[in-house]
């Protein structure tokens, strides 16, 4: 490991330490190989890449910025790679100090609302209809309306609402599915004349937005016909939504099915053999059931207790392998009305079996999201990078799909306008819907075709770089091998969206491609964070050090953990001796710490090949 020292305190001394560099490394390059980014915090994996006295460097660090609203950074951290999580978790410090805590349960749809509200109290008629998409139409259902309106009159009808005097939105949320869907309880307050005569609707309301959060459909009912409103959010996330994950969707289907109808005994074929339940509430059924057999008597208890006691979901999430939600169990006991709330995290095999049950107070939403991240993030075929996100799991999804021959599978893992677009040399093409599934049907026809694939580079949750090896032949035919890069692009419920292909060796275009499609999308929801990352990094190419200190708050510190003294053994490489030296010299209280590799021996958190070559 070799850094700039414990503490660089100044600006100044920050970019002196980065001409040091490149004094001892003319060619040095930075290539930006994760990017994570949030609210006045930038998450960084980089490789500097360049030559030394003939022979070739790489030396992969974590950076995490903090940086000031005008996008200038206030301090840098900095890791190394093994030191991921360490990064992952001042990440996260940074981002928890810089705003108060989402609600967890929050999607697009909700955001969608309060934008909504927003709009509509600033009167501000050009932003609100912007947050409708040109499509978006009006279903009210409610006893006294019954209309369901083209998105033309829907527009019309939003416009009577705005030019009602003193008109204004309150809109709590009080169930999601996924991140497209939501259901509200809607209050609409306005002066039914210029005397100020009060107007008060509520209503219920479920809203769909698409992958770019506008607004597609609203659905409106009685404020009492709550049973209606859930049915429609659970048949339109069932249709829309959920479709991308098969095997959690069936379980999901058959656990609310079993448990209503009360079959116990499908309710226990429903479990693995090493099913176990962990209660962390306060008041509830026991610390842990190793069995179905105990989970399913806890279930009975509650029924004789209470035998018309149903179970309402308030909020669900799903991810490959199980999910999280917030539940309700309802009904009457000695005369008296009850509701219990509570958050079920299950997590499934690839049977579509329980392996796990973990039951939480609302207290502990934080401890349910922690234990529903490491479900999320669990891909058995995978790479266990620290930075995969949804791209990369819905990638390796097809992949399995494919190898596998699940041609239904596969393509559960794509949106139906998926479009790919080919740059390499030899190709040139693009096909999106009907033409691109007909292109990987050829293609899944092959014999003994299989993928192979390695994770490059990652941008937010949606993007992800790849280098992607094909290979085929069967007993008629010869051996096809054929490498390639790949980007892949998902939208918010994890299914793809698009595929860029470029040649093997065309790393800058797939660098170029990934940070463009990430600045003007996810990025772009923290535009200044992202900026300034990119802004460092082209400055670092371009040797802009002016640059560089503007990017700077006058106070900037930069961070690395301690490091070991250089050790004596390091001076059997001379190419790295002769660079930590020059860098020594520059910033004296550097060192160099060791770690153990079969090729080299003792050696620094970065590679030297001889005669240039890796």
């Amino acid at each position: 490991m070799l850094g700039w020292g414990e503490t660089l305190s100044d600006a100044e001394t920050f970019v002196r330490a980065q001409q040091a560099l490149v004094e001892l490394a003319p060619d040095v390059r930075y290539l930006v190989d994760h990017l994570r980014s949030a609210n006045r915090a930038l998450l960084a994996q980089f490789t500097r890449r360049g030559t030394r006295d003939g022979g070739a460097f790489e030396n992969a660090i974590v950076n995490v910025a903090e940086l000031d609203d005008e996008g200038r950074t206030l301090s840098l951290d900095t890791y190394d790679v093994e030191q991921a999580d360490q990064a992952f978790a001042r990440f996260r410090e940074i981002v928890a100090k810089a705003a108060p805590p989402p609600e967890r349960f929050a999607n697009s749809a909700t955001r969608f609302n309060e934008r909504v509200a927003r709009a509509w109290g600033a009167r501000d008629w050009d932003a609100l209809t912007a947050l409708h998409a040109p499509t978006a139409h009006l279903d009210d259902r409610r006893r006294l309306m019954q209309m369901r309106l083209s998105a033309e009159d829907s527009a019309v009808q939003l416009r009577v609402l705005f030019d009602v005097p003193g008109s204004r939105w309150t809109i709590h949320p009080i169930a999601t599915r996924g991140e497209l869907l939501s259901l509200s309880r809607a209050v609409f307050e306005g002066n039914v004349d210029a005397d100020g005569g009060a107007l008060v609707i509520e209503s219920l309301i479920v809203d769909e937005v698409d992958e770019e959060g506008l607004g597609v459909a609203i659905v409106n009912f009685d404020r009492d016909d709550l049973d209606a409103a859930y049915a429609e959010l659970d048949r339109r996330y069932e249709s829309r939504q959920a479709r991308v994950r098969p095997c959690a969707r069936a379980f999901l289907a058959a656990f609310s099915r079993l448990w209503k109808s009360r079959d116990w005994g499908g309710f226990s074929r429903l479990c693995a053999t090493d099913f176990e339940c962990r209660d962390h509430r306060l008041l509830g059924w026991g610390t842990e059931m190793n069995s179905a057999a105990k989970f399913i008597e806890t279930q009975k208890v509650l029924v004789d207790l209470a035998p018309d006691v149903h179970f309402r979901t308030d909020h669900i999430r799903l991810t490959d392998y199980g999910f999280i939600s917030q539940q309700v169990h309802f009904g009457e006991r000695d005369g008296g009305a009850f509701e219990i709330p509570f958050i079920l995290v299950t997590e499934i095999d690839e049977s579509g079996l329980i392996r796990k049950h973990y039951v939480y107070d609302i207290e502990q939403i934080d401890l349910a999201f922690a234990r529903f991240e490491e479900i999320r993030t669990r891909v058995p075929t995978a790479s266990t990078s620290r930075f995969a996100n949804a791209a990369w799991r819905s990638l390796d999804r097809t992949v399995r799909c494919f190898n596998a021959r699940d041609w239904e599978g596969m393509v559960a893992t794509y949106t139906p306008s998926h479009r790919m677009d080919d740059r390499r040399k030899l190709m040139r093409i693009e096909v999106a819907g009907e033409q691109f599934f007909a292109n990987e049907r050829l293609i899944f026809e092959v014999p003994g075709s299989t993928f192979h694939v390695q994770l490059l580079a990652t941008r937010g949750e949606r993007l992800a770089l790849c280098r992607v090896m094909f290979t085929a032949g069967g007993e008629d035919t010869g051996p096809m091998e054929v490498e390639m890069l790949d980007l892949v692009e998902v939208d918010t419920a994890g299914r793809r969206t698009t595929l860029v292909v470029f040649d093997p060796d065309d790393l800058d275009g797939a660098y170029a491609e990934v940070d463009a499609r990430y600045l003007a999308g996810e990025g772009a929801e923290h535009s200044a964070v992202t900026s300034s990352g990119q802004a460092y990094t082209n400055a670092m190419h371009r040797r802009d050090w002016g640059c560089n200190r503007r990017a700077r708050c006058p106070w900037f510190p930069s961070n690395r953990p301690p490091l070991a003294r250089l050790g004596n053994d390091a001076r059997r490489h001379r190419d790295l001796h002769s660079l930590a030296t020059g860098v020594g010299r520059a910033l004296p209280r550097c060192a160099l710490s060791r770690r153990p590799c079969p090729q080299l021996g003792p050696r620094p958190d970065f590679s030297v090949h001889a005669n240039g070559h890796p």
